[in-house]
């Protein structure tokens, strides 16, 4: 059964799994995807995440609209910040963290978020996506109807730094 959190406005909060490991878990395996850190060993104890019915239940919800975007003052970066900060908020996951790197097709660098899955038994990197949290990034038709979230091995992007 869902929850409903009551404030202004009134946030929905579907039920899903949830699971905390330690920093120096979730280190090891960023080390294994090459990315380097933009705050070295992480900044939380412990980190929680969910499986991929979670992430399903959650990617609706933290699609952010377009209409955020300004030129020079709200770009992708803050995008990929405040879906951070929703996803912890909100859900209490803070392992849906910024990265920024580079795209196929794309001169500039460019952010958006990890997301890491995993069961009780652990993270599962292989289950890991990449998600673009801006409800107008052009997207194949397939990725738009999966809420923007792909394999973080597809689509042209390649990871350079993380904050998590």
């Amino acid at each position: 059964m869902s929850q409903v959190k009551v404030q202004k406005p009134v946030v929905h909060i579907p039920r899903f799994n949830r699971w905390g490991v330690p920093y120096s878990y979730v280190d090891r395996i960023i080390g294994q995807l090459g990315l380097k850190l933009l705050y070295p060993n992480g900044v939380h104890e412990l980190y929680f995440y969910t499986d991929s019915d979670g992430c399903a239940k959650l990617l609706p919800h933290l699609l952010l609209k377009s209409d955020l975007y300004k030129p020079r003052v709200f770009t992708c970066i803050n995008y990929a910040f405040r879906a951070w900060n929703l996803c912890s908020e909100v859900y209490e996951l803070n392992t849906w963290v910024p990265v920024i790197g580079r795209l196929s097709g794309y001169d500039n660098r460019h952010a958006w978020i990890l997301i890491m899955r995993g069961s009780e038994k652990g993270l599962s990197p292989d289950e890991f996506l990449y998600f673009e949290p801006n409800d107008s990034w052009k997207m194949s038709e397939e990725l738009e109807m999966a809420y923007q979230a792909f394999p973080i091995s597809k689509e042209g992007y390649k990871g350079e730094f993380i904050f998590y």
